[in-house]
């Protein structure tokens, strides 16, 4: 095989690589969009049961906690002081149910005690509403 030839081999499967490489991050960024925008819609169900005044949310970041869970963090009503952390753990099927800390204003205007409160697979089942429209598979890599 020529210098020339071996050049070109080199370049084409550096190319494919890359190609292969873009498509995988592509398709591991929608899942993890796409299971965001899921849990966000069970936690909009959620506070919507459970704040008075509730409008809507804005969702700020999300990540991994150091002890494994998903942590998503926001806000409320377009109010950063009405801000609020929800944990989705595996043993819940990896959905977010009812874990959630408030922030001290936020906390003024929830209606029912912590122990009231009902899951958001509850609520999803209390509003006959389509079980798969509301639960998603979380990325293998978050």
């Amino acid at each position: 095989m020529s210098k020339f030839k071996k050049i070109i081999f080199i370049f084409i499967t550096i190319m494919i690589l890359t190609i292969i490489a873009g498509g995988i991050y592509t398709l591991h960024e929608n899942q993890k969009n796409d299971y965001i925008n899921t849990q966000k819609k069970r936690i909009d169900l959620f506070l919507n049961k459970n704040i008075k005044g509730y409008e809507n949310l804005t969702l700020t970041t999300n990540k991994i906690s150091p002890m494994g869970a998903i942590e998503i963090k926001g806000y409320v009503n377009h109010d950063k002081n009405l801000y609020f952390k929800a944990t989705i753990w595996g043993d819940e099927n990896n959905q977010f149910e009812n874990s959630m800390r408030f922030s001290p204003d936020l906390n003024k205007i929830l209606k029912q005690s912590n122990s009231s409160r009902k899951k958001a697979s509850e609520i999803i089942k209390e509003k006959h509403l389509n079980k798969e429209d509301y639960e998603a598979d979380p990325p293998f890599i978050f």
